[in-house]
């Protein structure tokens, strides 16, 4: 029986090339476009999971800051016996290694406690975890930074130079690179015994939040209860430092495994993803496998129509019902398995041409292994059963007179017309929703990439240079000012694109005696070189003295925010950098973060002496730009030898804000794609099977007058009808969907109707050339053959 099964399956096959290879083809390209997503969705919602104690982890966030107070950390360990242990971490931006005469930038390091291996499961495979970082600078490197410098030598109890100063360090310990499924990675570690910051500086102990802190609770903690004790013990310090002048703390302990989806904190380590992307993906995996197997099922559906004098015979001589239903099913399955294994092979085809938009950080092969096969072949088995126990029941329980003398096609005898035309509406409606839905995700970042922020993001070169010294930074602006490409020059804290800092200030005259803003600390020319515009006053200006003793400018926000009506001239004090100096001018609101949030108060303090730079900004003018990166690389070399020169555009930095959200546009455009070549290919069969039904009568037609255009209205009008139909259907589906995403940003594009139409258009457009194709085919043909058709 099985034996026989298989020979009539692949009897059919061959006997339906064109046909067989649309069926197999839609649902191998819908099983593909699903299982890439859902390894994607997947490897987002597993971030971190590898760490033993995953469950027990959190991370201390304050006030929605990702970093917090440096010694909260030991504080807690020490007296909070819920918390089992502590590791703090504290970002080394980027840092220059010396090894022989070769120095290199090494962007991925952190401070951290020796704590950090009972805490994460990281892997030591040189050295003892439990005293590797004890020492001062103790430096533990992953194996691929490790081989970078040492090739296959064993680096325990070397040394490595760091710093600008080529501070020597030891090497103590080689650890595992750091799993890519984690919120946040690095190349190597240093003790944080080495910052040597004394116990007794409360106010930097205290006040400055700058260390990350993961907390490992006992099991059965309530974690509610101790975020209020933590956040009580915040209020305590922040009572003996600043009196009675600061907010009460708001304290979230955040398991780890949800930081890289759900974490909304300012200041993280690195980009996160959002939740509701991957929610959106999900969708699209879901939209795509059902647009498929609709596909399928409707093909299968008319396939096994056109056999029911097949059916009728075979009863005729003997089968049974339940024969004829495993045959049916047999070939289904089958079909559907073809489809799975062609699917497997789209996938590894397609994999290379999509690593740039989707990553799938536990590796393609992992598909390959024998469970994952088990489940291809467990859904294969399920859509197979699906698309063929719907004929196989109903063609199954007919009579043989009944199948032989009737039209079985006729939707009064078997009642399929219906589904199928239900099937394919909805194949359009989900084609239709991811349509419109990629075209509004497309102009929304259109948009906020074009949208006036306040500031000219083109053609501002940034150089990392952390705490350049003062000397050198004015010899290097010198000699840059003196190139005619080069208009303007300034350096700073932080810069637009990045998180700016908050801090308090105190304003006089203001409606409170005391605001927390935002802050950048530049020296001069910083309005001019990001091209901000000013609305009251003037910028800074080395023609006044008093400037450099200390100035503010200030935005339209801040000015509202202290409730000024004329704020040049007011004095304004700067606790956190213990400096003062009056407000000289207002500047137009500018974005210094992503279009996400509105426009915050802030203020740009001038400290022209300042060593804390972490930037130098350089605006070029639009000719010879790689003429000017040459020589200003020389210029950094003659004066910084042992720093490799770096640099990126503003406008990339800005970019990169928005990272996660080109990403879902791409992996959306793509998919939606997917889906529609899909839908094309369902109307495609069905119109062949309509066609082929039809061969007769357009005969006729024919010998009787009919152009070709009669006939292609004849059988087009109802397909476009369909397609007409599942417009109507996605438009307020997709119209309320975009709306709540749209809402994730303060500035967003209305929703325009004109990308309701357009897709509207391109639906029509691409159902009538679908169905063109094969109409005109058959309308070309000699009628004789039409009339003579069996």
């Amino acid at each position: 029986m099985i034996k026989n099964s298989f020979k009539l399956f692949f009897r059919t096959l061959l006997k339906n090339k064109i046909f067989s290879a649309i069926n197999i083809f839609g649902l191998a390209i819908g099983i593909a476009s699903c299982v890439i997503i859902a390894k994607y969705v997947y490897d987002e919602m597993t971030f971190d999971s590898y760490h033993v104690n995953a469950d027990r982890l959190y991370r201390i966030e304050e006030d929605n800051w990702a970093a917090g107070r440096m010694a909260l950390g030991p504080y807690i360990r020490n007296n909070f016996p819920e918390v089992e242990q502590a590791v703090r971490f504290y970002k080394i931006p980027r840092n220059i290694f010396t090894n022989g005469d070769q120095h290199f930038i090494e962007k991925k390091g952190f401070y951290t406690d020796a704590s950090i291996f009972e805490v994460f499961s990281y892997s030591v495979i040189a050295g003892d975890p439990k005293t590797a970082l004890n020492a001062p600078n103790s430096i533990v490197l992953t194996r691929a930074l490790a081989s970078k410098y040492f090739g296959d030598e064993n680096p325990i109890d070397r040394s490595l130079k760091l710093g600008a100063n080529s501070t020597e360090y030891k090497i103590t310990g080689v650890m595992d690179n750091v799993p890519s499924k984690s919120h946040f990675t690095f190349d190597y570690l240093v003790s944080m015994s080495t910052l040597q910051i004394p116990e007794d500086n409360v106010r930097v102990q205290w006040g400055i939040s700058i260390m990350y802190t993961y907390l490992l609770i006992k099991p059965g903690v309530d974690v509610a209860a101790l975020e209020k004790k933590v956040a009580k013990t915040l209020d305590e310090r922040d009572l003996t430092l600043f009196g009675g002048s600061t907010q009460p703390s708001t304290v979230k302990l955040q398991p780890i495994e949800n930081i890289h989806l759900y974490s909304k904190c300012e200041k993280e380590i690195e980009p996160g993803n959002d939740s509701s992307n991957l929610l959106i993906l999900t969708s699209v995996a879901f939209f795509i496998l059902a647009t498929a197997v609709f596909n399928f099922v409707n093909l299968a559906t008319a396939g096994f129509m056109r056999r029911a004098k097949e059916v009728g015979l075979r009863k005729t001589f003997g089968a049974l019902r339940d024969q004829v239903i495993r045959q049916f099913l047999t070939e289904s399955i089958l079909m559907a398995l073809s489809a799975a294994v062609s699917a497997l092979i789209l996938i590894e085809i397609l994999t290379p041409f999509l690593s740039d938009t989707i990553t799938i950080r536990s590796g393609i092969q992992s598909l390959f292994e024998p469970m994952a096969l088990v489940y291809f072949a467990v859904f294969s088995l399920l859509v197979g059963c699906v698309a063929g126990l719907f004929p196989a029941l109903f063609l199954s329980k007919f009579q043989p007179a009944h199948i032989l003398k009737q039209n079985v096609m006729d939707s009064q005898t078997i009642g399929v017309r219906g589904l199928k035309k239900t099937l394919l509406v909805l194949q359009f409606v989900i084609s239709t929703i991811l349509i419109i839905g990629s075209s509004i995700v497309y102009k929304q970042l259109e948009f906020i990439q074009n949208k006036d922020i306040g500031l000219d993001k083109e053609q501002v070169l940034i150089i990392p240079a952390s705490q350049i010294a003062q000397p050198d930074y004015n010899t290097f602006k010198n000699i840059l000012s003196q190139n005619p490409a080069v208009s303007n020059v300034s350096a700073s804290l932080t810069i637009p694109s990045e998180r700016v800092m908050i801090e308090l200030l105190r304003p006089e005259a203001a409606e409170k005696p005391e605001y927390a803003l935002r802050v950048i600390v530049s020296d001069f020319n910083f309005v001019e070189t990001f091209g901000m515009r000013m609305a009251e006053g003037r910028s800074f200006s080395t023609a006044f003295p008093s400037d450099s003793l200390g100035a503010f400018l200030i935005n339209e926000k801040a000015k509202a925010l202290f409730g000024y009506t004329d704020p040049v001239g007011k004095n304004v004090e700067f606790p956190g950098f213990q400096r003062s100096g009056k407000i000289v001018g207002v500047v137009k609101d500018f974005n210094f973060a992503s279009l996400h949030n509105d426009v915050e108060p802030a203020a740009i303090h001038l400290n022209p002496v300042s060593n804390l730079y972490s930037y130098i900004s350089v605006r070029l003018t639009a000719n010879s730009i790689q003429e000017t990166l040459q020589f200003i690389g020389k210029t950094w070399e003659s004066l910084r030898p042992n720093v490799p020169f770096e640099y990126y555009f503003l406008d990339d930095s800005f970019a990169a804000l928005y990272q996660s959200e080109m990403k879902l546009q791409a992996l959306v455009r793509i998919f939606t794609l997917m889906a529609v070549v899909i839908a094309c290919l369902g109307l495609f069969g069905l119109v062949s099977l309509t066609v082929e039904q039809r061969t007769k009568e357009i005969g006729i037609r024919k010998v009787l007058g009919a152009g070709i255009h009669d006939i292609l209205f004849l059988v087009s009008k109802d397909f476009l009808f369909y397609v007409i139909i599942a417009n109507m259907i996605a438009w307020p589906l997709i119209y309320y969907v975009m709306y709540r995403w749209l809402e994730n940003f303060s500035y967003r594009v209305d929703i325009p109707w004109s990308v309701f139409v357009a897709t509207l258009g391109l639906s029509l457009f691409l159902a009538l050339v679908t169905i063109s194709y094969r109409v005109v085919k058959a309308a070309v043909v000699n009628p004789i053959h039409s009339i003579k058709y069996e």
